[in-house]
């Protein structure tokens, strides 16, 4: 038992059992490994001076409950692991963790498809996600976060100009549309695809508003 360490990285694969982080009381950041024998996260519910957590793709975080006690939470990261999909149930348990300025989810999809809760997480100066989630969900997303916040709540991104170049017209470089099954497109060569889409972008997120709207708000 150490009650007064304050900071804890677990290697990869290096513990079976989170129940003896419940006595160190007095963490304040924590980086947990990949780690396929950790049953539960259920013990992290216990360490609320937590500021800063990571978790590397534990498969057992299916239910993101415990994590909802961790208020003191500025920064979080649970980033699954990249090219392969992990779902969690929902990630309506963050919508509590006020605090939060840095939130990274890496490759991780929900089964509802829901990014509501990220809507009231006013101080988040980073939402780092997949764009894994329907348009509608973005669109709605993009009245409460601006674009430098989560690139993806706008119609599209554009990366630097070395990537994803444009071999029909050799001057433009594509684009990726947001919502799941984005696409790649140029804006010269397929601007009319682009414009339909951006009008199904500003649509939907003119649908989310009115919805706020007519229910106050």
């Amino acid at each position: 038992m150490l009650p007064a360490l304050e900071a804890l990285r677990i290697p990869a694969n290096a513990i079976t059992d989170l129940k003896a982080l419940e006595s160190c009381k007095s963490l304040r950041y924590l980086q947990i490994g990949t780690s396929s024998s950790i049953a539960s996260i259920e013990p992290l519910a216990k360490l609320t001076g937590l500021n800063w957590l990571q978790l590397d793709n534990l498969k057992c975080a299916r239910n993101l409950d415990p994590l909802g006690s961790l208020v003191g939470l500025i920064g979080l990261g649970f980033t699954g692991a990249e090219f392969k999909g992990f779902t969690v149930d929902s990630f309506q348990p963050l919508r509590y963790l006020q605090n939060l300025e840095w939130l990274h989810l890496g490759a991780v999809h929900a089964v509802d498809m829901s990014l509501e809760p990220f809507a009231a997480l006013r101080k988040l100066e980073f939402l780092g996600l997949g764009n894994y989630f329907p348009l509608a969900e973005f669109a709605h997303l993009s009245l409460h976060l601006d674009a430098s916040v989560c690139e993806w709540a706008q119609p599209f991104v554009r990366l630097h100009s070395s990537v994803l170049p444009c071999r029909r017209c050799n001057e433009n470089w594509k684009v990726i549309t947001s919502g799941r099954g984005g696409r790649a497109l140029c804006p010269t060569c397929d601007s009319v695809k682009l414009a339909r889409h951006v009008a199904r972008f500003n649509a939907a997120r003119g649908a989310a508003a009115a919805s706020a709207f007519s229910h106050g708000q």
